[in-house]
């Protein structure tokens, strides 16, 4: 829906363009007035600098002559109460070569005799991204594992103009030889394909976490927009994701530029365009527009173009045969040299490059890789595992089935299908590329897991007599096991339960207004043990988390200890608390009474646990099989004693669970149709970290040449996106995974880069080869020009398609005793004889010798890192070669959330139904 008012063919000497401006918000008749332009006709600039510049904007000027009815028709939609209605575009032999904005603030009038002047300006709108936010159409935020060409086109299709860019089928965005993401699947090659008879840009395999941009802070959007050190002058709403600073983003740590010229949105890098000699070819991919202005991923174009462009006067260098195929430039009053001094070294910041989170999942947190292996869908409002009790009337049940991925319901069931195991199966988290110690070196992490979990007196039978649950106690187990490239370690921290004493007495105790329900005192093992795979107890090893009977773990929810007289030793450890249900009974430290009211208990298993003693290196940490399971209060798992009193190790239960969830697909271990106490269960999230968890840090990359000449440090601009080969710290939302011709759907997240003019040229990391191929441009003086040029008006000379674009560069023998190369960084045209303004660095056409580079990568001392803060407590005794037994050590003391990031998020990460 659009409305064109003027349709006007422009020319000079050399060129024929057609001028159009539309009004975007009509469905009216084409006017298609021809108006007249003063003698300048147009002005397009696009403005760039000797640094870095991820956008390079254009501007639009003109001043055109108007009658009445013209101005009574084109005015008003200047000045309409819609902002942005007014679009320009200008098209060049038939094809669009411009496209923009009309920007009323920058509309002047001059009314005369029947006649109005009309001044105007136009942008190509990446300023305007700014108040444009990124989100789909409908309001609702991007998700999932993105491809970096579909965030920016989401971006930029929002722009008023983008629809009068191409028709469905056209081009609408270029990139030229970008930095390439390598992979060891295809043997650190990249290629563009074809896959299947589709070819892939850089950004077509480079994939980002929309989240990254969602959930920034403000210090890292400064960073981004280049006012680290200044204020951010716009207010916006607290869900407001700037989409200039997406692009940006995306730009910068791609070591790109952007700009709309020739018809389309072009992406290259500068290095590129200044260190490859004058014949170089650039190898460009182009991505069309669907019917819905989006991309379409079944249909791009990889080919080679020349970004250069020659003056006949420096044909010699050029492999053409037509003399009369290449036009004159001349310089009007010659040109400006000047010199632009060399730098000490090239720096650019990656935000929250690293962390000491490696995996976090659940309610208030988001995925730092790709979801599915743990849960398919969005859990920032949503818990991992939702289980209820249905609800009943009269044996009756009243609900259906779950009404979503994450609730699952607990049913009658049947002897092979438990309840809840649609939601509580086949789970698993791998983290790997990691280094950590052995415990012997100060290796840790810690590991937060947390819930809720609400119990009922009894379970109502459809048919049968009521049944007590009192002395009920709900179990969550959890799989953690590690590896050191030999050897695979589980952790074991069990529940213990004491059905026996030492001397092979009942330990019992009666559950007093139970109608004679009793207890075998449970108690959570302080000490963990790591259990080596050729160990006969490794299938025993589980991190329990009891819910509900032991303070050390309930965040809500009352629990006493008892047992103190006759258990003093478990006592001064762990201790035993009361169950769910039940308090002390009076002032007697051993017997219980009921209690309806302590039924609902909110957990939190937040502790830092020593890496096996004697291991290798940790490499890989998983967390799986997790399980819900619930015990009778007589019954019990890991008896401490037989019945003859003697000690036993993990492995051995008292009866079976009344209820128990398979540990796995077809895992065979499930028990029970459903639970007999426990109403509703949640897991509200995971979260492993490295050390103690608190602390993430931005990176500082630094490329310095070997042979140093200047003295200052040159900042690109920051980034929240980048990718390396060696993992420090846990994943982030900023890390771009990538994939390959060779196997196109696997996203690997362990990358390197490599030049695209010179993929012998490889760096570990994203921000290393970016710095490092600007200093190619920085490292030494260069003499840099400004200059004035236009089309010799030779009778036989062509001019088509030799207008001077951001991304080419001019080879001339005007300026020097020797042929030279302009590679511009600003460039502007004006249709007045051709006229182009050029600023930008002034070289051999030969290629540019590689200056050799050193880069360092330096954490951020503000946010970095903190070491091991080493209070682990070890336990006296042998230390046996196969696990290393210590004291946990909670990170928060009685689990209480703490600092950092972690503490930041706390509210969300537990919720109250």
């Amino acid at each position: 829906m659009a409305r064109r008012l003027v349709n006007t063919t422009i020319k000079n000497q050399k060129d024929t363009f057609d001028f159009e401006l539309w009004d975007m918000e009509s469905s009216s008749v084409d006017l298609d007035y021809v108006v007249e332009f003063d003698a300048n006709g147009f002005e397009i600039d696009w403005r760039g600098d000797g640094k870095d510049t991820p956008l390079v904007s254009s501007t639009l000027q003109w001043t055109m002559f108007l009658d009445e009815t013209q101005r009574s028709a084109i005015m008003p939609v200047v000045f309409s109460d819609t902002e942005f209605r007014m679009c320009v575009r200008i098209k060049r032999a038939g094809n669009v070569f411009w496209c923009g904005v009309v920007h009323a603030e920058e509309t002047s009038e001059e009314i005369g005799d029947g006649i109005i002047t009309v001044s105007l300006q136009a942008s190509d709108g990446l300023g305007m991204l700014s108040n444009i936010d990124w989100k789909k159409s409908n309001g609702d935020r991007y998700s999932g594992h993105t491809k970096a060409v579909d965030a920016l086109w989401s971006a930029l299709s929002k722009l008023p103009h983008s629809s009068l860019i191409a028709s469905a089928g056209g081009a609408v965005l270029v990139e030229h030889n970008l930095n390439r993401p390598i992979t060891q699947n295809a043997s650190e090659v990249f290629l563009h394909g074809p896959i299947s008879g589709v070819y892939r840009g850089v950004m077509d395999y480079m994939k980002l976490e929309p989240n990254t941009f969602y959930y920034s802070n403000l210090e890292e959007e400064k960073v981004v927009g280049g006012t680290e050190f200044g204020s951010v002058d716009k207010f916006n709403p607290d869900d407001f994701t700037n989409s200039k600073l997406v692009v940006k983003d995306i730009m910068a740590s791609l070591g790109a530029s952007i700009c709309f010229a020739d018809g389309k949105w072009q992406v290259w890098d500068k290095t590129v365009q200044f260190a490859t000699a004058f014949d170089y070819q650039y190898s460009s991919f182009e991505w069309y527009v669907t019917q819905d202005n989006e991309l379409d991923n079944e249909a791009g174009l990889v080919g080679t173009s020349s970004p250069t462009i020659y003056d006949r006067g420096a044909l010699s260098y050029a492999n053409v045969s037509s003399y009369n195929s290449r036009p004159r430039y001349d310089f009007l009053r010659g040109a400006a040299l000047k010199a632009q001094h060399s730098v000490r070294g090239v720096t650019q910041k990656h935000t929250r490059a690293g962390s000491d989170l490696l995996y976090a999942n659940g309610i208030g947190y988001h995925d730092n890789q790709a979801r599915p292996d743990w849960e398919a869908g969005e859990s920032l409002t949503q818990p991992l595992i939702e289980l209820r009790r249905k609800d009943r009337s009269n044996g009756a049940d009243t609900d259906s089935s779950p009404n979503n991925d994450y609730i699952g319901f607990f049913t009658a069931g049947t002897s092979t299908t438990y309840d809840g195991l649609l939601n509580t199966r086949g789970r698993e988290r791998t983290i790997n590329d990691i280094q950590i110690p052995n415990g012997n070196s100060e290796g840790s992490f810690r590991i937060h897991i947390a819930g809720n979990c609400e119990y009922t007196k009894r379970e109502v039978n459809r048919t049968g007599p009521d049944i007590s649950s009192y002395g009920t106690l709900g179990i969550y187990k959890q799989r953690v096991e590690i590896y050191d490239g030999t050897d695979y370690y589980r952790l074991s921290r069990p529940v213990r339960t004491i059905r026996y004493d030492s001397q092979g007495g009942n330990a019992d105790v009666t559950i007093s207004g139970s109608n004679g329900m009793t207890y075998s005192p449970k108690f959570w093992s302080l000490e963990y043990e790591w259990i080596k795979d050729d160990d006969a107890r490794y299938d025993d090893a589980w991190l329990d988390i009891p819910m509900g009977a032991n303070n050390n773990i309930v965040e809500e929810g009352s629990s006493s200890k008892f047992m103190q007289t006759d258990y003093p030793s478990i006592s001064s450890a762990s201790g035993i608390y009361t169950p769910p249900l039940t308090k002390l009974d009076g002032t007697s430290d051993n017997t219980l009474i009921t209690d309806d009211t302590r039924a609902v208990y909110l957990w939190r298993h937040d502790y830092i646990y020593d890496m096996p003693s004697n291991s290798g290196t940790i490499e890989q940490i998983t967390i799986k099989n997790p399980v819900l399971e619930e015990w009778q209060g007589t019954n019990g798992p890991n008896l401490t004693n037989a019945s003859n009193g003697s000690t036993l190790d993990i492995g051995t239960s008292y009866l079976d669970p009344t209820y128990r969830t398979e540990s796995y697909d077809n895992a065979g271990d499930g028990y029970g149709n459903k639970p007999n106490g426990i109403s509703y269960f949640k897991l509200s999230g995971v979260e492993v970290m490295w050390g103690d968890g608190t602390q993430e840090f931005d990176q500082n990359t630094v490329a310095y040449p070997t042979t140093t000449k200047g003295r200052e440090i040159l900042n690109l601009n920051g980034t929240r996106l980048g990718a390396s080969f060696v993992t420090k710290g846990g994943a982030t939302h900023g890390r771009y995974t990538s994939s390959d011709f060779i196997t196109p759907n696997v996203q690997q997240s362990e990358l390197k880069f490599a030049r695209a003019y010179d993929q012998t040229f490889k760096k570990e990391s994203l921000s290393e080869l970016v710095t490092a191929n600007f200093l190619e441009m920085r490292g030494k003086v260069r003499q840099t020009v400004t200059a004035t040029t236009i089309v010799g008006h030779d009778s036989d000379a062509d001019s088509n398609n030799q207008i001077i674009l951001p991304y080419n560069k001019l080879v001339t023998d005007t300026l020097d005793t020797t042929t030279k190369m302009i590679i511009p960084y600003s460039v502007s045209y004006s249709l007045t004889e051709s006229k182009q303004r050029l600023e930008g660095w002034f070289r051999s056409v030969s290629a540019e010798a590689n200056i050799g580079s050193t880069t360092e990568a330096n954490d951020d001392s503000t946010r970095g890192p903190l070491p091991f803060r080493g209070n682990l407590e070890k336990p006296s005794g042998t230390d046996l070669s196969d696990f290393v037994q210590g004291e946990a050590t909670s990170n928060t003391g009685s689990g209480v959330g703490g600092g950092g990031k972690f503490g930041d998020l706390f509210p969300m990460f537990i919720r109250r139904l």
